[in-house]
C-alpha cells in the first residue's frame, strides 16, 4: 500500500478537472480489504500517468456511474426488468418474509394488511433492490455487453459477491437482493441517501444517512434487525448490503461527488427507450 501511495504522489494531473487522484483515494480508502487488494494489484501493474488515469476513468465508467444510473433508473423507467411479472412475484415473496411490512419503519403494507383494523401504521411498500435489478441479464447485445462489463468490475472490487456467496447476475431478482421498504424510503435508498452499515452481529445493521433530505422516518444510527417470517425466502445478503454500503462510501472523499450528466448518459445508454 505504501508503494502505491508513493507512486500516486508522483502522478501529475493533466488539468484542474482531472479526477484521478481523488477517485483512486476514495476507492483505496473505502473498498473492502479484498477489493482494495485487487485495486492495489491493478495499480502496481501500471507504468505511466496515462495508465493510472485510465484506471481511475474505468472505476467511474464501469462501476460508479453505471451503478448510480441503474439505481436511478429503477425509480424512473417503466419497469423493463419486470419480465413475466418476476418483480411482482419477488415483492410478494419479500412481503411474506418481512412480516408484510417495511423492514426499516415497520409500517404495514396496505394491500397485505388493510383488513387488519388495529394496524396503526399502514401504507404502500415496494421491493427495493440492493444491487440494481436492471443489471440482470436482458436487453439487446450492446446493452448486455455493457452490463457484463459493469458486473465484471463489481466482482473484481467486491469479490465476496462471487467468492463468499457465489452470487451471479441471474440471482439479482431473488430475495437475497431485495428488501421491503416504504415507498419513500425505497426512493431514498436507491438514490444512496442512506445505506445499511453492517455490524458485528448477524443480520443487524445500522442506518447510515448521507443526505439531509432523507425521509423523516429514518433515525440516523438506528439499528435494523432482519428476521424472517418464512424461511423459504432467504434474508437480504450481508455481502450485498456490505457492497452497497462500501460503494456508497467511495463517494465520500471525492469532492465533486457524482457527475450526474455522466450518470444520465449511462442511464440512457443502458435503456435508450426510457
Amino acid at each position: 500500500m505504501e508503494g502505491i501511495k508513493v507512486r500516486l504522489r508522483r502522478y501529475r494531473p493533466v488539468n484542474a478537472k482531472d479526477k484521478t487522484l481523488p477517485v483512486l483515494d476514495a476507492f483505496l480508502t473505502y473498498l473492502p480489504e479484498d477489493g482494495k487488494n485487487n485495486l492495489i494489484q491493478d495499480l502496481e501493474s501500471l507504468q505511466s500517468n496515462q495508465e493510472i488515469r485510465a484506471q481511475a476513468d474505468s472505476l467511474l465508467a464501469l462501476l460508479l456511474y453505471p451503478m448510480v444510473s441503474l439505481s436511478a433508473s429503477e425509480l424512473n423507467v417503466s419497469q423493463p426488468y419486470n419480465i413475466n411479472g418476476l418483480v411482482d412475484i419477488l415483492k410478494s415473496e419479500c412481503l411474506e418474509r418481512d412480516y408484510k411490512r417495511c423492514t426499516i419503519t415497520k409500517m404495514a403494507d396496505y394491500e397485505a394488511m388493510r383488513d387488519i383494523s388495529n394496524e396503526p401504521h399502514i401504507g404502500i411498500t415496494e421491493c427495493a433492490p440492493i444491487i440494481p435489478f436492471l443489471l440482470a441479464p436482458g436487453g439487446n447485445s450492446d446493452n448486455e455487453l455493457s452490463k457484463e462489463a459493469v458486473w465484471d468490475n463489481l466482482i473484481r472490487y467486491f469479490p465476496a459477491i462471487e467468492q463468499e456467496i457465489s452470487f451471479t447476475r441471474d440471482d439479482l431478482k431473488s430475495t437475497e437482493n431485495a428488501i421491503t421498504m416504504e415507498y419513500g424510503l425505497r426512493w431514498d435508498f436507491l438514490k444512496f441517501w442512506f445505506a445499511l452499515q453492517p455490524t458485528q452481529h448477524t443480520n443487524l445493521y445500522r442506518v447510515k444517512t448521507y443526505d439531509e433530505n432523507v425521509a423523516i422516518e429514518i433515525v440516523p444510527n438506528q439499528t435494523v434487525f432482519f428476521t424472517s417470517q418464512d424461511a423459504q425466502y432467504p434474508l437480504p445478503s450481508h455481502v450485498l448490503l456490505e457492497t452497497q454500503y462500501y460503494r456508497r462510501n467511495t463517494q465520500r472523499l471525492w469532492p465533486c461527488q457524482v457527475d450526474f450528466q455522466n450518470t444520465y448518459k449511462y442511464r440512457t445508454h443502458f435503456y435508450p427507450d426510457n
